[in-house]
């Protein structure tokens, strides 16, 4: 972000003569010959932590030869610092904070958003531009009301909000395979560890990939989907520019109807069947604080050259590449021929094919249900200390997670008091692959099952924080030097997990495969 008139007036040395910086503590600013905030530190002696080679970025500033840099800063007492630097850091946004420190080369959050913007343009549309949610108090505890912390997250509060529409109608005249989308929008906000900032998500669920938001250059960019319904209420769009990025943009007439029957939330545009119930007013509102976007409010300072390949051409050539192996399942090395000792053992190869109460995840595998090592799903675990026994230690978190248990009596929300849950058994809920579930179930299903009964109801992916999740155990194995094959497994009754990898690993061995490789992943925690 931009210098403003407060660091301006701020004492400051040139880099190149870090040397002449005060002793007493404070926080620093590095800015360049443009008024670019590039870091904010602090430091309880200015001039020590910038001697010599000592700063952890002076080679990442070092290495931009066509920039000038001078250090402005400012008095702070030692037990202040980390409140004012964190304030700082909120205010300026600074260029470095937050990147890798190992790159030379960081390229700037603008040039992320330009690249995305220009793969999502084919199937992508402006939908508004919405005010800063601090300067509306209620829409702010509606928010808090309803634990939509996401919306108003410090670092976006004071913001305006650029909003994005994905249309998927759009992306299906091209690709049909959901497999494929969900690919295409995934490699679009992917992660980049070279660059500043990065795409943060409404959602860890790995179907909600276009609740999506960036900081750049004091603005805040979210982006949501938007199904068929909402799109052919669109009368017309007009272009504009974003970013410097050509899109189409929704005129008034067009933002005015869908304020009237949709509403908007933390990832999606959609019609709802009624308008009541407090989180659906909450969405409704939401969409009626956007106004029309008439012009481009983003400023470039870098203006780096981007790839220019529109989103159809990268769609299709993602479709191209799961037709030709080059992606999905047995990509990355040799498919194992499980089929011929399948018919050698008189293992029926059609079961499971069609299993009547969920469909497959994808082509050849199916879902596979486990207990969970770190406690009793019946309760939730952010509100217990659990051990799993990893280098991670204990995990504690104050507030419930609110994990939806699923099954053949419907959804049920995950509650302190066990005795109201109409499930016996819960599990977590993960994939197999198809024909290796086949040839090692008969050793595998004491600790995993593909089949649940009444009793039985799964959690998608357990959360025990607001981010953090459980990730199951997992068996690999090599059969013959091919590419191992990994089947997700969990406790039976009370076994621990140094017991239950003891009865597998002793089945498998008289199992009779051929030069059959075993390992154990622990059950860990992922954010």
């Amino acid at each position: 972000m931009q210098v403003d008139d407060y660091i301006l007036k701020l004492p400051y040395v040139d880099l190149k003569k870090k040397q002449l910086l005060p002793e007493y503590s404070g926080i620093y600013y590095v800015v360049d010959e443009a008024g670019l905030v590039w870091y904010i530190g602090q430091a309880k002696k200015i001039n020590e932590r910038w001697a010599g080679k000592s700063h952890h970025r002076l080679h990442q500033l070092e290495a931009q030869k066509k920039k000038q840099f001078r250090i402005y800063y400012e008095s702070i007492a030692i037990g202040c610092l980390d409140e004012v630097e964190k304030q700082r850091i909120q205010q300026y946004n600074p260029h470095l904070n937050g990147s890798k420190v190992k790159r030379k080369k960081v390229h700037p959050t603008e040039t992320l958003l330009r690249e995305t913007l220009v793969a999502l343009s084919d199937f992508a549309f402006i939908l508004g531009i919405e005010p800063p949610r601090q300067n509306d108090p209620l829409y702010v505890q509606k928010c808090i009301d309803f634990r939509q912390d996401w919306r108003i997250r410090k670092k976006v509060l004071s913001l305006n909000v650029i909003h994005i529409g994905i249309n998927q109608a759009a992306m299906g005249e091209v690709v049909e395979d959901w497999e494929h989308k969900k690919a295409f929008l995934g490699n679009s906000f992917k992660t980049r560890k070279s660059y500043a900032n990065k795409w943060e998500s409404s959602s860890d669920l790995s179907f909600d990939l276009a609740g999506q938001r960036l900081v750049v250059n004091g603005y805040a960019i979210e982006v949501c989907n938007v199904n068929k319904e909402v799109t052919e209420l669109i009368k017309s769009y007009h272009l504009q520019t974003l970013a410097g990025i050509q899109l189409k943009t929704l005129n008034q007439e067009s933002l005015e109807i869908l304020k009237k029957k949709c509403c908007q939330s933390q990832g999606t545009l959609y019609i709802p069947e009624k308008f009541s119930g407090g989180i659906v007013e909450l969405n409704h509102q939401s969409l009626q604080r956007i106004r029309q976007y008439e012009t481009d409010p983003i400023k470039l300072v870098f203006n780096e050259p981007i790839n220019e390949k529109g989103g159809k051409f990268l769609l299709k050539q993602i479709a191209e590449e799961y037709q030709t192996g080059k992606r999905g399942i047995g990509s990355r090395s040799n498919k194992i021929d499980i089929s011929s000792l399948l018919t050698a053992r008189g293992i029926d190869k059609t079961r499971y094919i069609n299993l009547s109460y969920s469909s497959t995840p994808q082509r050849g595998r199916l879902y596979i249900y486990v207990k969970c090592f770190a406690g009793d799903l019946r309760e939730p675990l952010g509100k217990q200390r659990i051990n799993l026994g990893t280098d991670q230690g204990s995990q504690n978190n104050s507030l419930p997670i609110s994990n939806l248990i699923r099954g053949s009596k419907g959804i049920k929300a995950q509650s302190l008091n066990s005795y109201n849950l109409s499930y016996n058994n819960i599990y977590m809920r993960a994939t197999v692959d198809r024909e290796a579930w086949l040839l090692f179930e008969t050793y595998l299903s004491d600790f995993a099952k593909i089949e649940l009964s009444q009793d039985d109801g799964y959690i998608e992916k357990v959360y025990i924080s607001g981010k953090k999740y459980i990730v199951p155990a997992k068996l690999s194995l090599t059969i013959d030097n091919h590419r191992s094959i990994t089947i997700p497994f969990g406790p039976k009754d009370e076994m621990n997990y140094e017991k239950v990898i003891q009865v597998i690993r002793e089945r498998l061995q008289n199992s009779g495969l051929p030069n059959l490789k075993i390992s154990f992943t622990r059950e860990t925690i992922k954010k």
